[in-house]
Order: structure tokens, then sequence, then C-alpha cells
């Protein structure tokens, strides 16, 4: 049996998410055993406690840019619905925009996930997940 623990959050650059105004905090969605910040933990926390990004921009077949990279779950359970944030950033460091690209498998528990994914001309990037669920399997 797979219970499901929905989780949002933001990256490093990030403390809170604001949709229509309003900023959104993370939510815990039942007890997940393991290392667990504090209820005053930002969404950039949680975020940055469980997963890391790595990645390279390169040309794709067409001469357009992609990025393409793995994202990190450190923690104990798969997770799914991963869903990361892309920023193409110019020379001083300003965000010209933002892709925003679900991962199409399961990141596995201590495991990797690969993406390649287009993206605007950019200088640099910066790539955040920006919201996932941990899928806790029930041992019998």
């Amino acid at each position: 049996m797979l219970r499901h623990l929905a989780w949002t959050c933001a990256g490093v650059a990030l403390v809170v998410m604001v949709f229509g105004g309003t900023a959104a905090r993370a939510q815990w969605a039942g007890d997940i055993p393991g290392k667990r910040p504090t209820n005053e933990a930002d969404s950039a926390q949680i975020g940055d406690l469980y997963f890391r990004v790595e990645s390279t921009p390169s040309t794709g077949r067409d001469g357009r840019p992609r990025l393409t990279g793995y994202v990190y779950n450190d923690y104990e359970e798969p997770a799914a619905n991963v869903t990361i944030r892309i920023e193409p950033v110019d020379l001083l460091g300003r965000s010209e925009g933002d892709v925003v690209k679900p991962i199409d498998e399961t990141v596995p528990a201590k495991g990797r996930a690969y993406f390649d994914v287009p993206v605007p001309e950019g200088a640099s990037y910066r790539v955040n997940v920006v919201s996932f669920e941990f899928v806790e399997l029930e041992h019998s």
C-alpha cells in the first residue's frame, strides 16, 4: 500500500512562493520518519533539505539551448510528481523569466532522475525543486 505525502517548496533563491499576491508556506502532510525541520522552517529549507540539482547547459540538435542534468533525492522515500523551475539569469545574476518542468519519472530514495529541458538563452541558470510528493511504502 502506498501513502502519498504532498509537499510544496521553493529552491535556494526563494524563501516563499507567491501566488496571486499571497505567500504560500510549505505544509507538512503527515509524519515522516527521519530528519524533519521545525514548524518554523521556510519553503527553501524544505527543498534544500531533501533535494539537490546538478545541471549542464548544452545545445540541442536544432541549435537551441537546453539544460540537462539530474535531480537527486537525498531522502529515505521515493519522490513522485517532482517539478523543477529553471531560471535563466544574465551576467549580473538577474532572472530573465523561468521554465517550470515536471520530471517524468519517480526520483528513487537516495537516487536521482535525469532531465533534458529546452530553455531560453541565459548566461547561467538557477534550478530549484518547486514541488514533490514523497511516497511512503507501507511495510507489512
